[in-house]
Order: C-alpha cells, then sequence, then structure tokens
C-alpha cells in the first residue's frame, strides 16, 4: 500500500525510525532508491538517512546489508532455539489434530515451553481414520465420512468459510509420525517444498515421545507404504506455466483457480470447490470454465 501510494503521488516523504523498518530485502531496498531517483521521493530515518542530502546511497546500502545480515542472524537463532527445546522435551508450532498445548510455567511466572497432551476426543477419530486407511479406504472416501459425521477439520476455528474435510489433509494426517511418537524436524511437506525449491539438502532429525503415540507403529506404516517401483506421483497442475495460471479466481471461494490439459480447449477450474462437492460439503457448485472464455471475457 505505501507503495502503491507512492507511485500515485498521494504522499512525497516517507518518514521511518531506519531503513530496516521500511525492507530488510535488497530488492525492495532498491525499489525504494529508485522510486528517490524517479519520481523525487524524499526518505528521512531516524538513523541518518535523508535522501535529500549528497552521499545518501552508500549510507542506505550499509544500512540494508546490515538489516538483512540481521534477519538471516535472528533465522539461525530462532532455528536453534527451536532446536533447544525440542531437546528438552518441549514442542514446538501448533499442535496437529488429536492434540492440544499445553503451557509449561514455572513457579516464577515465566514460561519455559510448550508440551502437547493428547485430546481424547480428537485421538478416537484418528484411529478411526488409520483404521479405514488400513482397510484400503481412500483419502476421498475418509473425508466423506468425516463431512457425515459433522467433525470439524484442523484450524475449524481460524477458517474463514464453511470448514471441511480436504482429502490432502486426511493423507497429510496419516504421513504425520507424531501418531506413533515420533516429531521429526524438518519432515513437514512445506520444509521439504521449501528445500527442493532452494536446491538444498534437508537435514531431518528424530525426537522420540512416547507420551504422544496414538497408533501402533505396525498401523501407522501399513498407512504409509511407499508405491510400488516404477510408479511416479501425479504432477501438480499449473504452476505458472501456462497462461491464466495464478491469475483467475473462483466466484465462489475466491481461490485461484486450476488448469486442465485437456488440449485444444484447456479448462479453467476450482480444485477448492470441486473438492468441497465431492465430499459433500457444497452444493451447487458453477463447475468448469474454460481458457477460451478467459480470453473472450479480456478481449
Amino acid at each position: 500500500r505505501l507503495i502503491d501510494a507512492i507511485e500515485a503521488r498521494e504522499c512525497s516523504v516517507v518518514i521511518a525510525d531506519e531503513v530496516s523498518r521500511l525492507t530488510r530485502e535488497v530488492e525492495e531496498g532498491g525499489r525504494l532508491m529508485k522510486l528517490v531517483d524517479r519520481i523525487g521521493l524524499r526518505v528521512l530515518t531516524a538513523d541518518g538517512v535523508d535522501t535529500a542530502r549528497e552521499g545518501w546511497r552508500p549510507v542506505w546500502m550499509l544500512k540494508l546489508m546490515a538489516a538483512r545480515m540481521e534477519v538471516e542472524s535472528t533465522s539461525k537463532r530462532t532455528t536453534r532455539g527451536m532446536l533447544g527445546q525440542l531437546d528438552r522435551g518441549y514442542q514446538i508450532a501448533q499442535p496437529p489434530f488429536g492434540y492440544r498445548a499445553v503451557l509449561d510455567v514455572a513457579p516464577t511466572g515465566r514460561v519455559l515451553g510448550t508440551t502437547w497432551v493428547i485430546q481424547e476426543e480428537e485421538a478416537a477419530i484418528v484411529r478411526r481414520m488409520f483404521e479405514c486407511r488400513h482397510q484400503g479406504m481412500s483419502a476421498r472416501l475418509i473425508a466423506v465420512e468425516l463431512q457425515k459425521g459433522s467433525v470439524l477439520p484442523p484450524g475449524a476455528s481460524r477458517s474463514d468459510g464453511k470448514p471441511y474435510w480436504r482429502p490432502p489433509s486426511v493423507s497429510r494426517l496419516w504421513a504425520n509420525p507424531i501418531y506413533r511418537g515420533v516429531f521429526v524436524w524438518n519432515g513437514s511437506g512445506y520444509s521439504k517444498s521449501r528445500a527442493r525449491r532452494r536446491r538444498e539438502t534437508l537435514q531431518t532429525q528424530a525426537f522420540e515421545r512416547p507420551a504422544l503415540r496414538i497408533v501402533s507403529d505396525e498401523l501407522w506404516a501399513s498407512c504409509n507404504r511407499k508405491r510400488a517401483a516404477g510408479r511416479t506421483e501425479p504432477a501438480p497442475r499449473g504452476g505458472g506455466k501456462r497462461l491464466f495460471s495464478g491469475l483467475v479466481r473462483c466466484g465462489d471461494c475466491n481461490s485461484l483457480l486450476s488448469l486442465g490439459n485437456c488440449h485444444p480447449s484447456q479448462s479453467l477450474y476450482c480444485a477448492q470447490c470441486e473438492a468441497a462437492n465431492r465430499v459433500g460439503a457444497q452444493n451447487g457448485w458453477i463447475g468448469y470454465s474454460s481458457v477460451a472464455a478467459a480470453r473472450s471475457a479480456l478481449l
């Protein structure tokens, strides 16, 4: 909003405590420098930057690099602190479905850390989900059963719309090793995806949590068998490789529309609404549109 206001000539001076309060990213800092040159923006900071004075650029760049180094240092300190808490037996992040967080407070009132305890009502649902999977039920069918039973999914209280179980949420649940009493550092799908994106080698670390076991090792392993040799996971759709990827949104739920691969007329559809429709959480789904329709709308 600040950049938009500057480019719209709604403000000519930006005042900040220090450069790091504006940005800690080199690219964004360079963009602000270009705005100073292009439209005469003036930036004043309490730590000595005034773009109306000569020689402000070296000072700006030094402070920007220091801010960037502080981001990296903070990240390392945070990582070290989280691993220390795990070593001491505490937990990090939000508890998954089946658990709730409990603060461990010292007599002085200082918070020592957060532990997880099993929430029996949800743990019973977790066991049933594992049993259903062990019997061969798909993630979609399990989501349908949960929807029929009016079971609220994880994060239901934070949902803007009507919460419901999605098949990927079900499959992620039975893949989580915490249900067999093991917490894996860097074991989440998000961490793995980020490591692949950065071409990094991810270092995982397992922490035993026997008090948090909900299912046996055998049941967990039977629900997480590796795919047979030669079979690969289906490739994700879209991903910015085609026109309209990441641009068109659903009129019902405001999610980004996915692109199908049916040539010559590619289809546009809402994966979120489709998933809700498949598990019975939504009725009256509009369905599919097409790339041709989007082109016509633009023209």
